[in-house]
């Protein structure tokens, strides 16, 4: 897993909405026309909702470095926990 940008949780506090954890496995290396033909099989996985009040507990003015951190500490970590159920 990569490391995570602050957009999502900038655009989770703007907007109000949570954030759906999602982890797409199945797809490393796969070419499209194996894709197409079915001979490979992608598995998507959906998390329950990360609201932005559990994201922003402990922060009253979060900067940009606090989003990215946010990003990486929660989002990622639920994302990890998707991946592996």
């Amino acid at each position: 897993m990569g490391e995570a940008k602050g957009g999502i949780v900038a655009l989770s506090q703007i907007t109000g909405l949570p954030i759906i954890p999602v982890a797409i496995s199945g797809l490393y290396r796969i070419k499209l026309k194996d894709f197409l033909l079915r001979r490979h099989k992608a598995v998507v996985r959906f998390g329950k909702p990360i609201y932005p009040e559990e994201l922003f507990e402990g922060y009253e003015n979060p900067t940009e470095k606090d989003y990215k951190k946010i990003a990486n500490e929660k989002v990622m970590t639920k994302i990890s926990e998707v991946y592996r159920s």
